[in-house]
């Protein structure tokens, strides 16, 4: 979930493309003229989507067993029910909900995914809802645009209601007031067979690709035999220091990401303070529209950007305001979502006896609200900058000559028979900035959990 999914399509490319590693060796051993495997295809799409998604699944799907009470179960066991019964009969049926809401959840990601479904379906003609918008837009079909973003801008509110809906189901609640230590079951003679598939399946889903992306960015020439006179670290300085383009974008990658990120923490930290601290009229409105854009996917937001601002007064499309506008608005609620939190964990008793005693409501949220959330504020900004670095929809269908990003870049590969070394030399500096930031908002969360 961390390393953004079109760094895993480009590490699939150089296994799985027609002249990918595996390809390679299976075409050698087995003889072939052609490559058996065929990574451009809906199936590819699948594949790798499922690679990145299912973390999601096992996230909520693991935090519902961990929050039920096993107390029921135990009781079942000891009246005589067998293992396997108890799990059919208690545990799935109570983690039912949760099960379906991951099925709604991942598929609400996969709807409107972007990158992955580009680089590798749309060479091949394999579109999907989000690809077709695109490429109606490069098309010039505006109508057609407009027409499938409102279909899948459909779709996704629906599976976020339903979602709602069963998050807010009582039928199979437990009282978890102690806590309950679970009896671990034996898996006996499969125990090292599960062990296998598992590390097997990590080793598939995460190492396999970011080693290969990470061993082929230091490749002179991409497809050479690995040894070490084949090895150079000259990828990493053409693309930081020699490149015009991939300059271009680096610096203005940075420059959005910390404007956005600033901007969008100003305006949240007030946004969040009126919507939870006080009473004024459509407090609670304002909150509800700034969260809004999380169920829009980028494609539809790239095209209301550019129905909104094509005609006068303010024509700013083909202009980097409307990218700016449009990152905004995308990435607005991941700083108050991120913000919001620690206001729910914050008790307001502080602010009320200052109030009493006679502060102003300014000098409250300088004094005191302001210093509490500053964790919150913080990892907010970070949130909020790797997510505009490695952003493509967005910049991809709004992006001017000249405001070219890191994420155009990569997802200006399109064929597999070359500059991948320096694809994956940017690639490897993106998974680095996007962990490096990710370990910094796991601090930041872990200070406040001590707190």
């Amino acid at each position: 979930l961390i390393s953004p999914t079109y760094i895993g399509a480009v590490a699939w490319i150089q296994l799985l493309g027609r002249a990918g590693y595996i390809n390679r060796i299976l075409m050698q051993i087995l003889n072939l003229k052609s490559p058996p495997i065929n990574i451009y295809s809906l199936e590819g799409v699948i594949l790798i989507m499922t690679f990145h998604l299912y973390p999601l699944a096992f996230f909520i799907i693991y935090n519902a067993l961990s929050n039920s009470d096993p107390a029921i179960e135990e009781a079942t066991i000891v009246s005589g029910s067998s293992k396997f019964r108890v799990f059919r009969t208690i545990t799935i049926p109570a983690i039912l909900p949760s099960f379906a809401s991951a099925v709604m959840l991942v598929f609400l990601r996969a709807v409107s995914a972007f990158g992955v479904p580009a680089i590798i379906g749309m060479p091949t003609g394999n579109y999907v809802l989000t690809t077709r918008i695109y490429a109606s837009l490069n098309s010039y079909k505006l109508g057609l645009a407009t027409t499938l973003s409102v279909f899948l801008l459909i779709i996704c509110y629906l599976i976020i209601i339903l979602n709602e809906k069963l998050i807010n189901r009582k039928n199979y609640a437990t009282d978890r007031r102690h806590k309950i230590d679970r009896e671990l079951i034996s898996l006996g003679p499969f125990r090292n067979v599960l062990l296998f598939v598992l590390l097997f399946f990590l080793f598939l889903t995460i190492i396999l690709p970011l080693t290969t992306i990470l061993i082929s960015s230091f490749f002179k020439t991409w497809g050479m035999p690995f040894l070490l006179k084949n090895m150079t670290l000259l990828n990493y300085a053409y693309v930081l220091f020699k490149d015009k383009l991939t300059i271009l974008a680096i610096r203005n990658s940075l420059f959005f990401s910390t404007l956005i990120a600033s901007f969008t923490v100003l305006i949240s930290t007030f946004t969040v303070y009126i919507s939870a601290r006080t009473k004024l009229i459509g407090q609670r409105i304002l909150g509800n529209l700034a969260t809004l854009p999380l169920a829009v996917p980028g494609p539809v937001l790239a095209i209301a950007m550019i129905l909104a601002w094509m005609n006068p007064p303010f024509i700013l499309y083909n202009t980097p305001w409307i990218l700016l506008i449009g990152y905004f608005a995308a990435f607005i609620p991941f700083a108050m979502r991120n913000i919001i939190g620690i206001y729910k964990t914050i008790d307001p008793v502080l602010e009320e006896a200052a109030r009493t005693s006679g502060a102003s409501l300014i000098r409250v949220y300088k004094d005191i609200a302001l210093p509490l959330v500053k964790p919150g504020i913080f990892s907010g900004w970070i949130l909020v900058f790797l997510h505009v670095l490695r952003e493509i929809p967005l910049s991809v269908m709004l992006h001017a000559s000249g405001t070219e990003t890191i994420g155009i870049i990569l997802f200006s590969l399109r064929t597999d028979n070359g500059g991948l070394e320096t694809v994956s030399a940017l690639a490897v500096i993106v998974v680095l900035l996007t962990l490096s930031g990710s370990i910094v908002i796991e601090k930041i969360g872990g200070r406040l959990r001590v707190a």
